[in-house]
C-alpha cells in the first residue's frame, strides 16, 4: 500500500511540474501574441505629431493618385511621398492614412506598418478629413490578427 501511496504523490509531482510547465509556456505565447498586435487605432493616430514614431496595423492597397492631384494644393504630400505608398483600408473615415516607402511591399494584407509620421494635414480635397503618411521603416505580420 505505501508504495502505491509513494508512486501516485511521484505522478502527482510529474504532473503539477507538467502544469506549470505549461502555464509558464501559455504566459510567453500569449506575450508574444499581444506584442505581435501592437499597432495604433487610426483615429489615435490623428493626433500624433509630426516625427513621432507609429504603428498602425490593418489591411494596405496601393495608392493611386487622382488626376484632382494635380493640383498645387497636393504638392505637401507629393513631398513626402516615396517609391512605393498605400492607403489604410478600412479606417475611420474623418482619417485617411498612406504608408510610404522606399521599396513595394509584397504582402500588404493584415500587416503592422512602423515608423515615423512625417506628413499630417488637411485632406487638400476640401473634404474635412485629416491626411496622415507614415513612412514605413517595418512591415510584420501577427501570429493572429486582431
Amino acid at each position: 500500500m505505501e508504495r502505491l501511496v509513494g508512486d501516485l504523490m511521484r505522478l502527482r509531482r510529474g504532473l503539477l511540474a507538467a502544469a506549470v510547465l505549461l502555464l509558464s509556456s501559455s504566459g510567453s505565447l500569449a506575450f508574444v501574441l499581444s506584442h505581435d498586435a501592437v499597432g495604433s487605432d487610426a483615429a489615435d493616430l490623428a493626433a500624433a505629431p509630426v516625427g513621432d514614431e507609429a504603428g498602425i496595423k490593418g489591411t494596405f492597397a496601393p495608392y493611386l493618385a487622382t488626376p484632382a492631384a494635380n493640383d498645387a494644393r497636393w504638392a505637401p504630400l507629393h513631398a513626402v511621398l516615396s517609391n512605393a505608398t498605400y492607403v489604410l483600408l478600412g479606417a475611420d473615415p474623418s482619417i485617411v492614412v498612406l504608408v510610404t516607402a522606399e521599396q513595394a511591399h509584397p504582402d500588404a494584407a493584415d500587416a503592422i506598418v512602423r515608423g515615423p509620421i512625417v506628413l499630417r494635414m488637411a485632406h487638400p480635397d476640401g473634404s474635412g478629413r485629416t491626411l496622415l503618411v507614415l513612412r514605413a521603416t517595418e512591415w510584420t505580420h501577427p501570429l493572429v490578427f486582431g
